[in-house]
């Protein structure tokens, strides 16, 4: 569940102030992009303005079987053995690699940009878990808990695993977005598609 505290004599700790400060660039970075409604910067201004600070985003990574996909579907890269891992969703970076003036990139391109930038992304371990925690607790989980307290947008992938196609389709990474109607979904991003501005990938600290 979701908890929330309001510090009222102004001290925080130095965890609290490290939250605060990652939603602020968070909140920088997207309007940078051009990703950015008025309400999306008043609301997140208002979080820091007030002190709050939300709850838990911490999930572990669970192994991931390409047949979730599809049958016949398979990883690009050779498997290696599974290590878990968690993930905290204030400490973690979102990027779209785009460059000024720029509205979109080929996948391609945006996967070269996240190597070089030195970045290293999650791939689909972490999917997996999230969706998982998703079909369980639903407007609970950690996706929607992070969307509403501004951490995340609407859509993020995690292109540090490639998969084929059993049709000879073009190469694609793992996403989740989450629609009008609250409720979230998954996909297979084609790298032949264009990334905006929105296409965030969710990389390590």
């Amino acid at each position: 569940m979701k908890t929330e505290k309001s510090v009222e004599d102004g001290k925080l700790t130095n965890e609290e102030v490290g939250l605060l400060q990652r939603r602020l660039d968070g909140i920088k970075l997207r309007i940078n992009q051009g990703d950015m409604s008025f309400d999306y910067v008043k609301n997140g201004l208002q979080l820091i303005a007030e002190k709050k600070i939300l709850g838990d985003f911490k999930i572990t990574t669970i192994p991931f079987d390409p047949v979730f996909i599809g049958e016949g579907w398979k990883a690009e890269k050779q498997e290696k053995d599974f290590v878990s891992e968690e993930v905290d969703f204030t400490r973690a970076g979102y990027v779209s690699c785009l460059k000024e003036g720029e509205t979109s990139i080929k996948g391609e391109e945006h996967l070269r940009r996240l190597k070089e930038s030195g970045c290293k992304p999650y791939g689909a371990n972490l999917f997996l878990a999230l969706w998982r925690d998703w079909e369980t607790k639903k407007k609970d989980c950690l996706l929607e808990r992070a969307y509403q307290a501004e951490i995340i947008g609407d859509y993020i992938d995690f292109p540090d695993d490639i998969f084929l196609s059993p049709v000879g389709g073009r190469h694609c990474v793992l996403c989740l977005f989450r629609c009008d109607d609250g409720e979230w979904h998954w996909g297979a991003f084609w790298l032949e598609g264009g990334w905006l501005a929105l296409h965030v990938s969710v990389v390590s600290p």
